[in-house]
């Protein structure tokens, strides 16, 4: 899911490098921007491992707004990240039998068009039953908590993007909602949060454990300006966003949700409450 690996602290063994040179996995020019990802995911795939060193660090600068990946429109980038995702598959479906399982698949083929709640009303028929009703189309769908928070968060998303964004800046969101309540701090935001999102046995990394660890002791108000400054393709809260992805893909494949053009993707819609 998206930058796994921390940006730019990666060490390649040679002949690992020259196998996947042989494959043509670094794909320039095709491949301008998200070249990292595209590397590392294809060597995922083609059944390279990874081992992680604890306590590495990098300090990733943005310091121009030239840079090209701040420059880089939206609807460039969407349509890069498809063919990118065709590439993927491409060389999944040439790995041996059980080595892609059925979570790997659902990454590879996830919609890279660009979404947003279509209208719906929200309706509530019990402390955790709901039913979301599109208000265009004979279509609805009964939802759980879980579903009915993740939908109300959806709600209240600007613009339209693809469901991956959708699925980070809604974890972001949940983020700062939970420090703010009374009694929630250091790692039991992680806790709260996949609880939020429905996972019954969070795992936390070390490396998440010590951030929040640090982050308990400071107030909401600056903690909730750190987590704004994270860039969202940082790789943290990773089983959270993919929790939240599944919502939204049963979301889109139900028709709940309206697809857009890159120029329609600021679009307000509202979702009256019943």
């Amino acid at each position: 899911m998206h930058n796994w690996q921390p940006l730019h602290a990666f060490l390649i063994r040679r002949s690992t490098a020259v196998c996947l040179q042989e494959l043509q996995v670094w794909n320039d020019p095709q491949t301008q921007l998200d070249a990292d990802r595209e590397y590392l995911t294809l060597a995922a795939i083609v059944g390279f491992r990874f081992l992680h060193v604890q306590h590495s660090t990098v300090l990733y600068n943005h310091f121009s707004s030239s840079q090209m990946i701040l420059s880089d429109s939206n609807l460039l980038r969407v349509e890069r990240l498809k063919q990118m995702f065709l590439r993927f598959q491409y060389h999944a479906t040439m790995q041996p039998l059980g080595e892609i399982t059925e979570q790997h698949w659902f990454l590879l083929k996830q919609n890279w068009d660009l979404w947003k709640l279509a209208p719906v009303t929200f309706e509530q028929h019990g402390e955790e039953v709901f039913f979301l009703q599109h208000s265009q189309k004979e279509l609805g769908m009964p939802l759980n908590l879980v579903q009915a928070r993740i939908v109300s968060a959806l709600h209240k998303s600007e613009s339209a993007c693809t469901l991956e964004d959708h699925a980070r800046q809604i974890v972001r969101m949940f983020w700062k909602q939970i420090v703010q309540q009374s009694g929630v701090e250091g790692l039991n935001v992680a806790a709260e949060l996949s609880r939020w999102v429905g996972l019954t046995h969070p795992e936390i990394s070390d490396s998440d454990s010590r951030q929040l660890a640090q982050a308990s002791r400071q107030s909401t108000s600056l903690l909730q300006a750190k987590i704004d400054a994270i860039p969202l393709s940082a790789p943290l809260f990773i089983e959270q966003q993919l929790a939240v992805l599944y919502v939204l893909e049963k979301l889109r494949a139900a028709g709940m949700l309206n697809q857009f053009s890159d120029s329609q993707s600021q679009i307000n819609q509202s979702m009256p409450a019943r």
